[in-house]
C-alpha cells in the first residue's frame, strides 16, 4: 500500500499517470482500454483491474478532501474523465469477476486483423476515438515526457519500438 499524495492525471493525450512525487507508479495509454481495463467506482475509491498478456493486475485510488462531500466529487470528476475512453460501472454495480475480462481479450484479438485486410486493401481503417484528441498543450507534454523518463521501465519500452520500426523499414 502506498501511502500519502498519489496524483491521478488523465492528459489531453489519452494517457492514464498515477504518480506520487517525482515517481510514475502507473502510466498506459487508454486508447483501446475496454479490451484490457475495467474501472469500478465506489463511493470515494476507483478500481482498476487490468488484464495484459493473461497477467491480471488490480490497483485502487481512494480520493481525499477537506470533506465527504467534496471526497465524492473529486472521485466522480475522474470517473468522468475515465468514461470517456473506458466504462466506469457506479457503486450500485459489482466489479466482474475476473473471469469475465476473456470475451473482452477475444475481441481485441478479432481487432487486430483489422489492420492486416487493411493493408491487403481489404478493409478500412479509422483511429479509436481515444486518438481524436491529439491537441496536447506544451506544458501538459514537458510532464508527461518528464514522467516518462522517470519511470525506470521506459529505455527498454523505447528500445522496443526502436526494434519494430527498424523492423517496418526493412520491408
Amino acid at each position: 500500500m502506498i501511502a500519502g499524495k498519489v496524483l491521478l492525471t488523465v492528459v489531453e493525450s489519452g494517457h492514464l499517470l498515477v504518480s506520487q512525487d517525482q515517481e510514475l507508479l502507473e502510466g498506459f495509454s487508454l486508447a483501446d482500454a475496454p479490451s484490457f481495463l475495467k474501472v469500478s467506482q465506489k463511493s470515494d475509491i476507483l478500481l482498476f483491474q487490468m488484464m495484459v498478456k493473461g497477467e491480471g493486475r488490480m490497483f485502487r485510488v481512494q480520493f481525499a478532501g477537506a470533506s465527504k462531500a467534496e471526497t465524492l466529487e473529486q472521485c466522480k470528476s475522474a470517473a468522468s474523465q475515465l468514461q470517456k475512453y473506458v466504462p466506469v460501472s457506479s457503486q450500485q454495480d459489482t466489479p466482474p469477476p475476473h473471469g469475465n475480462m476473456q470475451p473482452t481479450m477475444k475481441r481485441k484479438g478479432e481487432a487486430q486483423t483489422s489492420p492486416q485486410k487493411c493493408f491487403l486493401g481489404q478493409g478500412r481503417l479509422s483511429l479509436p476515438l481515444a486518438y481524436h484528441h491529439q491537441s496536447l498543450p506544451t506544458e501538459s507534454l514537458e510532464s508527461f515526457l518528464r514522467l516518462c523518463l522517470l519511470d525506470h521501465t521506459f529505455p527498454s519500452f523505447v528500445e522496443q519500438v526502436e526494434a519494430e520500426l527498424n523492423k517496418l523499414a526493412q520491408n
